[in-house]
């Protein structure tokens, strides 16, 4: 019985082939990145100048901390609109809460599910 060898050697040519014009298609100013790019130790996605990335934390950081502040003010107004009403009135408002509470935990996962299933990516 005769393998063919045809085939398989015609393939990997193919194969081959594809590679190396991959390589040749690149222009000639993204070569030269490339080729810059792993002495100044930062790949083609990261190679933004330390000023731009400073400027992008920078304004990473008061993002951040303008949503703490509005989590906090949103906080202190829910307790201040609270204190107004009257002692009956604090105390229906915190039964209904909790009955909230207790309907919209009827519908999470099983405890199996949410310790061992798939993480979810933070947002």
């Amino acid at each position: 019985m005769k393998i063919p060898h045809k085939p398989i050697v015609l393939t990997l040519l193919f194969i081959s082939a594809i590679f190396l014009f991959t390589d040749c298609a690149k222009t000639a100013s993204m070569r030269r990145i490339d080729r810059n790019s792993h002495r100044a130790g930062r790949s083609i996605e990261n190679s933004k100048s330390a000023k731009v990335q400073k400027a992008e934390a920078k304004q990473a950081k008061q993002k951040e901390d303008e949503k703490k502040a509005y989590e906090k003010k949103q906080e202190k107004e829910l307790k201040h609109r609270e204190k107004m009403q009257t002692k009956a009135t604090r105390e229906r408002m915190k039964e209904t809460r909790n009955k909230a509470d207790k309907n919209n935990d009827k519908y999470k996962e099983p405890f199996f599910r949410r310790i061992f299933g798939r993480k979810k990516p933070k947002t």
